[in-house]
């Protein structure tokens, strides 16, 4: 970023503890531990089902940190297209492998 772009918010590929969800979102719940990719696609497209999700056609799609308000370096992440993008990793989020696993607080 140039300097005089101003602040944005930035970061991708979050691990992290579902709080809520909208009515939409049938993958995951509250208190699921996920893992978000660095794309935000919505599974469904051409280019999706062909493993291309960062060319995917949903007007949504995009990278974390390339929309105004979008990033994963936060307290909190809204995530578009949440039953698209967000993988429920099978363990607990107490579980003793969980610093095994990068997270966002690691990542610079």
């Amino acid at each position: 970023m140039k300097p005089g772009d101003g602040p944005d918010r930035m970061g991708h590929e979050f691990i992290g503890i579902v709080e809520d969800t909208g009515s939409e979102v049938t993958t995951v719940k509250r208190g699921d531990l996920v893992v978000a990719p660095f794309a935000v696609s919505d599974n469904t497209c051409e280019c999706c089902r062909e493993g291309l999700h960062t060319s995917c056609a949903h007007l949504q799609a995009n990278f974390w940190g390339g929309e105004p308000e979008e990033g994963g370096q936060a307290e909190a992440v809204r995530v578009p297209l949440a039953d698209a993008i967000l993988v429920k990793l099978p363990v607990a989020p107490d579980s003793a492998l969980i610093p095994s696993l990068p997270s966002a607080r690691s990542a610079s």
